[in-house]
């Protein structure tokens, strides 16, 4: 069980990424993908078109910890030490991973002050709380528990992979006599696969004083799966379109304040999914599990015993249908513009999953280089990852754009310290020479 565990975690501890995207967040209207994050911006062009495969390709991933967070250097060896992370990490501790795939996504300014937006979208989302309680429990054996009830209560994780379609409207006015642009989008969700626990499973480990046995019961705990049995089934119409369906809605707004100082909001995926087609829930309420005699000195052979014992285990499954909520974004941002087309910026951005909220701050400036180019550069201190670095490019030549964004760019480049890196990149088309375009807002098309 101990070999498990390394491979485990040093596996995981070189796939240290963020999320929270400031970097590309103050890009503004550079691309089409930036309505993903503020529906009140619009790409410096009178109309675009995104294509599947090559367009918007957006990959995430977060760790609370990296390599040298489970290594220790001993004279000339270095060693993998489960007794350093658990002393670093803290309650909360989360993996998360996410991906925006670009399937289409097309756009167009009606008039001087308005544009639409159609757009089809991947969306994959997955988040672990690292079971800390087990783990210790896993690690340094059951021989302080003898006699004793081991409570464990964070075992929790939550993964969905679903379509969105909707249509987006964004309009530039004068509000209150401050030039105001405001976006929203509407969004058809169309789920594929789901996993996740609800409300955490507790569980109770006793270890019998007398002959080392031990008892586990599940106190309480829902699993939600839908989708997986369509693929051992290869029902690939399923994954076309199918009944899991949902809403959401983003939102956006920014107001100049004055020629120079600009401040934004937006929050954005709002929304739920309703999952009815191949949908289960299973009910860990009162099951229990029990193994032979073992003060868990023999980790393999525990291992062995566990997994029978799980094999064994009745648990309570049933075809239910569920709803779970989209995890959403919040971004708050300011920013003030230092030269004709230069901007400093700051954004604070929120992320929440399953309940609990992530915060990042990031301090930066973008160059808009004529038309053409666009380049930025983020300095951002985040939970889990501590200060580093972003940078991003946005190159366009006639109605041919190309672009790359990357965070946590120290971490990327020292990877036994890597908790954090996004990645954002892709070509769009867009049509219409920007210097023609006229609109009110200077924060995000001057």
């Amino acid at each position: 069980m101990k070999t498990y565990l390394t491979i485990i975690f040093l596996g995981v501890a070189t796939m240290g990424f963020g999320q929270f995207n400031l970097n590309f967040y103050q890009m503004q209207g550079a691309t089409p993908q930036n309505t993903n994050y503020n529906p009140a911006v619009f790409p410096k062009a009178k109309s675009f078109v995104s294509l599947p495969g090559i367009s918007g390709i957006d990959l995430s991933v977060n760790n609370s910890f990296g390599m040298m967070d489970v290594l220790t250097e001993t004279g000339d060896s270095t060693l993998i030490d489960i007794n350093r992370f658990l002393l670093n990490q803290k309650e909360g501790a989360y993996f998360n991973a996410m991906a925006n795939i670009t399937d289409l996504m097309v756009g167009f300014r009606t008039g001087e002050n308005g544009f639409v937006t159609l757009f089809v979208n991947e969306r994959i989302d997955a988040t672990y709380f690292y079971p800390l309680k087990l783990v210790s429990f896993i690690w340094n054996g059951n021989a302080d528990y003898v006699g004793k009830n081991y409570n464990i209560d964070d075992v929790s994780y939550d993964f969905s992979h679903y379509r969105e379609m909707g249509v987006g409207y964004g309009r530039s006015f004068e509000l209150f006599g401050f030039n105001t642009n405001l976006g929203v989008r509407l969004k058809l969700l169309n789920g594929m696969l789901h996993g996740s626990i609800k409300d955490n499973l507790n569980m109770s480990i006793y270890t019998n004083e007398d002959d080392y046995s031990v008892e586990v019961n599940m106190q309480s705990g829902l699993s939600r799966t839908a989708g997986l049995d369509a693929l051992d089934q290869e029902d690939f119409a399923y994954f076309g379109f199918n009944g899991n369906t949902g809403f959401g809605i983003d939102l956006g707004g920014q107001m100049d304040l004055t020629d120079r100082i600009t401040v934004g909001i937006s929050a954005v995926d709002l929304g739920f999914i309703k999952w009815k087609d191949y949908s289960e829930t299973a009910s860990f309420d009162g099951t229990s599990f029990s193994i032979s005699g073992s003060s868990f000195d023999n980790m393999d052979q525990l291992a062995d015993a566990i997994a029978d014992s799980i094999e064994s285990l009745a648990i309570d499954t049933v075809a239910a249908s569920f709803t779970t909520t989209l995890n959403s974004k919040l971004y708050l941002s300011g920013s003030y513009r230092l030269t004709e087309n230069g901007y400093a910026h700051a954004t604070l951005a929120n992320y929440f999953t399953q309940g609990k909220m992530k915060s990042a701050f990031g301090v930066g400036y973008t160059q808009n280089l004529g038309n053409w180019l666009a380049a930025s550069a983020t300095f951002s201190a985040a939970s889990q990852q501590g200060v580093d670095m972003g940078l991003g490019l946005m190159l366009r030549g006639g109605f041919f754009q190309t672009y790359v964004s990357v965070d946590h760019l120290f971490g990327t480049m020292n990877i036994p310290e890597a908790r954090g890196l996004n990645m954002k990149f892709g070509i769009n088309f867009l049509f219409g020479n920007p210097s023609k375009v006229k609109v009110k807002s200077t924060s995000s098309e001057d």
